[in-house]
């Protein structure tokens, strides 16, 4: 893919059309567009790789670049290209490719436009740090367990069988991979490090926050401070301390400190910031959207921060969100929740949740008395007595005041290695401990106890919003008309298409379609059938909408021709991703939907045309309210049967 784009870009240089391909990037790069930033900055990296248009990169890249880790891919792809063109030599460090001068610049402007909150949520100091001890606890670990006389006792590598040999090598693979992981997880964090930029760049705009992100000192006398260009006054009390940059709020923080629990999310949903505007990201709604469905909120809650938040145009347009996003989120929850089964499942959990909470409060009513005493010290003092606490016992666990509960999910993905052949030690159809069965894997986890499940009405209500929400996502996609001048505007917008062409039978032949003489004087243009005014006919290629043909929903298609071979008729139907359901041909001559009833029959008689006057006929009906939800579009063919597999 890389060596393509570079060949696309080297053509249109040569065609002199050197800022065509930073334009391309810019468009890419837009959220009103297509949004993808890979793209962009694989193009941007190839521009200003060229001397031709590398003059005009560093004006594309303020329009390209939004992100710190954006700038971290344009280096590292930008080393790759250079790396290609020149043949590196193997075992040549990359950091000896030399960055051109406008590369600097970028990393200048987007260091000196970094926002103080950017800054905070990209410093991967710490990071890079906690990778490191990590990487050194690896490594010492696997010298202990290299050193001669720890490979257990056995004959030869793996020892006897599956003896202590075979347990010591497999633990030094695992090693040996973590060890690489680790490593290339370093090599990416210092690749997109806000230290090395500065140090590299020696951008100087926000002395303030550049010293913050290198971790400098304070400055111990007043003529330092001046020098060191910080604003304010001198703070004596200060001197000598480490400056750091504050660390952001963000969600996902607040989420990972509080755990993934109904308190957490509903005041997550519910946050706003001193505008009035909500803190959650509206990526971040629609990627965790299933999450929170699961917790149990309140259907009035989620009609209020959830449901009402969805269609709006501005989360919409500052999220930079398309009509396709939002129809595949849809599309996975649809799938996370589509039939009674699922729905009736997280009921049946939600119950047993709620029951052993009443247990709970049960057991705590009947420990607290006038014996032990009523205070809320006392089951605390139970629980140290008895090892574990009170609720343990009563099949829960707790966290930020919320009850969890064991179920048994569904491994979404098959993320789990496959179960090996033959007899497992489940209970089968996946209610066992996910070793056997033939039902979908499933595992032991705690997940929070839902006090309103999800329903099938609040389902209904999300569909009608996603409805709204797309269709303004695609109204967003198109740019507002301006007008000059006051006054009132008359806007006339023909959305008809354009008329298709009629046979006007004798007189004036039909655009685009030659009259063509048969045997004994037949017009051949439409294998033989016979011509009336006003017939539509359409040229090959043309493009026309099935209403300006007919507007029934059930259709019967004849397929007339001559050929000394048998042609063979072909609708193929695909879901929205492009993945085919269904062919109906000669071999699966009738297609069913989910139902039972059919929707589309295929004729079986193929043959050749019987004369030379007389063509061919094949037929396909087709019902098109027959096929299921999940299809998304159609395509007819035809072919040549050639009798070959």
């Amino acid at each position: 893919q890389r060596a393509a784009l570079s060949k696309a870009l080297d053509d249109v240089i040569a065609a002199d059309c050197a800022s065509f391909a930073l334009a391309v990037a810019v468009w890419i790069r837009n959220k009103k567009e297509l949004g993808n930033r890979l793209i962009s900055t694989n193009l941007l990296a190839a521009c200003v790789h060229r001397e031709a248009t590398r003059p005009f990169a560093r004006q594309a890249a303020q329009l390209v670049i939004k992100l710190p880790t954006d700038l971290a891919e344009l280096n590292a792809e930008y080393k790759e290209v250079a790396s290609a063109a020149e043949k590196k030599v193997e075992g040549q460090e990359e950091s000896k490719v030399p960055m051109p001068t406008c590369l600097k610049k970028i990393a200048i402007d987007v260091i000196d436009s970094l926002p103080a909150f950017q800054a905070g949520k990209y410093d991967s100091t710490t990071k890079i740090k906690r990778t490191k001890q990590q990487l050194k606890s690896a490594k010492s670990q696997l010298e202990t367990l290299e050193k001669p006389g720890r490979e257990g006792k056995g004959q030869g590598k793996f020892g006897k069988g599956r003896g202590k040999c075979a347990e010591h090598e497999t633990r030094s693979r695992a090693l040996e991979k973590r060890v690489k992981d680790l490593e290339a997880k370093i090599k990416k964090l210092a690749g997109g490090d806000l230290r090395n930029m500065i140090r590299h760049t020696h951008a100087g705009k926000q002395n303030e926050l550049n010293m913050c992100i290198l971790r400098k000192r304070y400055p111990e006398t007043e003529e330092e401070f001046k020098m060191a260009g910080l604003p304010g006054e001198f703070n004596p009390e200060q001197s000598g301390s480490r400056l750091r940059v504050e660390v952001p709020p963000t969600w996902d923080r607040e989420l990972s400190e509080k755990g993934n629990v109904p308190t957490t999310w509903a005041a997550l949903l519910q946050a706003k910031d001193e505008k009035g505007k909500y803190t959650l990201p509206y990526m971040a709604l629609l990627r965790n959207l299933r999450n929170i469905l699961l917790m149990g909120l309140q259907p009035s809650f989620l009609r209020t921060h959830v449901l009402q938040r969805l269609p709006s145009r501005g989360q919409i347009q500052g999220s930079g969100q398309t009509p396709i996003s939002l129809s595949h989120t849809w599309t996975m929850l649809e799938k996370e929740f589509s039939g009674g089964e699922r729905l009736k499942e997280i009921k049946e959990q939600s119950e047993a949740g709620l029951q052993d909470i009443m247990a709970y409060h049960s057991l705590l009513k009947k420990i607290r008395g006038p014996i032990l005493g009523t205070s809320d010290k006392v089951p605390g003092i139970i629980g140290q007595f008895l090892g574990a606490p009170v609720w343990e016992p009563c099949g829960l666990k707790k966290k930020s005041d919320c009850f969890l509960a064991l179920n048994r999910v569904v491994m979404r993905d098959g993320m789990i290695m496959a179960a090996p052949e033959g007899k497992g030690k489940g209970k089968g159809k996946g209610k066992g401990k996910g070793k056997g069965g033939d039902g979908p894997v499933r595992i032991n986890k705690w997940l929070p106890v839902a006090l309103h499940p999800v329903s099938a009405e609040i389902l209904a209500e999300l569909k009608t919003t996603f409805d709204t929400a797309i269709q303004v996502a695609a109204s967003c996609s198109v740019e507002p008309i301006s007008f000059e001048g006051p006054g009132p505007v008359v806007l006339w917008m023909d959305l008809t298409n354009p008329p298709l062409d009629n046979d006007l039978g004798e007189g004036e032949e039909s655009k685009g379609a030659e009259k063509k003489e048969g045997p004994a004087g037949v017009d051949m243009r439409l294998a033989g059938l016979p011509h009336t005014p006003g017939l539509l006919t359409t040229n090959p290629g043309q493009e026309v909408e099935l209403d300006e043909i007919t507007t029934h929903r059930s259709l019967n298609l004849e397929l007339r021709y001559f050929c000394r071979s048998y042609i063979d008729y072909n609708i193929q139907a695909f879901d929205i991703t492009g993945k085919g359901l269904w062919n109906s041909t000669y071999s699966n001559a009738q297609v069913t939907n989910k139902d039972g009833k059919t929707c589309c029959v295929h004729c079986r008689d193929i043959a050749c045309n019987p004369s030379p006057t007389e063509p061919a006929l094949r037929t396909m009906h087709l019902d098109l309210d027959g096929p299921d939800q999940d299809v998304f579009s159609m395509m007819i063919t035809s072919q040549i049967f050639s009798g070959t597999r």
